[in-house]
């Protein structure tokens, strides 16, 4: 699916997701009408809106994600959040200091190489964000910031980006 998922009106609604899987390519926008899902993936930018519950949360590293401000993703299983030092995860509220949530009623929930705002979790489970950085009005996180790490330039002129001009010690091998 590429762009939006859109449920206006739930109430009359008979959504069974069975063992479902929804995979979201590009920039997604996910209004989800405050029902339950199986297995749903952002592999892009995602948006979500209402209350909804889901068994598996997927989102792809180095992506945005931004929960609309007011409301709680319910996870009954895996949220699956790992970004790595070059591609972050950026987690945040739709309203720069009001808070979204995500929420699960036990075990433990790890994201790493993520960047959260704004994000209240709760419901029991344990919340630990690895290699991530608190970037304000977050509650219930147990954060473990990322490792500093002295990168060398080597090899002479180049591109800044090339990662060949670049050593974890002076004069060392890329």
């Amino acid at each position: 699916i590429n762009s939006s998922w859109q449920i206006n009106d739930s109430a009359n609604m008979n959504f069974d997701a069975g063992t479902s899987t929804l995979d979201f390519i590009g920039s997604s926008y996910f209004m989800g009408g405050n029902l339950n899902y199986n297995n749903v993936n952002f592999n892009d930018i995602a948006m979500l809106y209402d209350n909804n519950i889901f068994n598996n949360l997927s989102f792809a590293a180095g992506k945005t994600v931004i929960l609309f401000a007011g409301s709680t993703q319910y996870i009954n299983s895996n949220l699956n959040t790992t970004g790595g030092c070059d591609a972050f995860i950026t987690m945040q509220s739709s309203t720069d200091g009001v808070q979204a949530g995500f929420s699960k009623a036990l075990g433990i929930v790890t994201v790493d190489y993520c960047r959260i705002k704004d994000i209240n979790v709760s419901g029991g489970a344990t919340f630990n964000a690895t290699n991530s950085n608190d970037m304000g009005n977050n509650s219930g996180w147990n954060f473990t910031p990322p490792p500093t790490t002295s990168f060398y330039w080597i090899g002479g002129t180049g591109n800044w980006s090339d990662a060949g001009h670049w050593s974890l010690s002076s004069g060392g091998a890329s």
